[in-house]
């Protein structure tokens, strides 16, 4: 009798896996995010680097995720972006397996910012290190969701110029401007 109690129980938990009913810890989809600069509004500019030390999906359940992988000894985990580069052109900055979930919002943490005009490169000052991002997505499993940001360069960048000096001062401006999903 206390055989068939336990295959009764096992084949119950079957049929519940089998349909749904019970989701596993562990399900993960995947979300990439790209960025796609706008034209930068300074003449002879050659490059304008960022470095995105920490990124992260807010989840509702579980708070913040990260984006990045994880740091290892060959590994360090920042995304170094070079926005000329993504003029007109979306660049993928993060390729990552994470949770089966619904999430609110994408956080980005800037340590390091310069910008390179007609062969000079200047130290930015960044006046908004932590950035956040209202953005409404589901991760589900077996789809990829594709995450499409615009910078804003003409409303990032603030010139100071007192007699033969510039100081360059970074106040980035991210939004969302598309997301797309699709089948793994």
């Amino acid at each position: 009798m206390r055989k068939e109690y336990i295959i009764s129980i096992l084949i119950l938990l079957l049929v519940f896996l089998m349909t749904g009913c019970f989701r596993l810890k562990g399900d993960f989809g995947i979300v990439r995010v790209y960025v796609e600069s706008t034209p930068i509004p300074i003449e002879g500019v050659e490059h304008f680097k960022i470095t995105i030390s920490k990124a992260y999906a807010h989840q509702l359940m579980r708070g913040y995720q990260s984006l990045l992988l994880p740091e290892t000894s060959t590994n360090f985990s920042v995304i170094n972006l070079d926005l000329v580069n993504t003029i007109q052109n979306p660049t993928q900055i993060i390729f990552k397996h994470i949770e089966e979930a619904k999430y609110t919002e994408i956080k980005f943490i800037i340590s390091k910012a310069e910008i390179t005009i007609n062969g000079k490169t200047y130290n930015m000052e960044i006046s908004k290190e932590n950035i956040t991002i209202p953005c409404i997505f589901t991760i589900d499993r077996n789809y990829i969701l594709n995450i499409y940001l615009a910078f804003f360069a003409e409303n990032s960048i603030q010139i100071l110029r007192k007699d033969n000096t510039y100081r360059f001062i970074l106040n980035p401006v991210f939004k969302v401007y598309s997301i797309t999903r699709e089948h793994q």
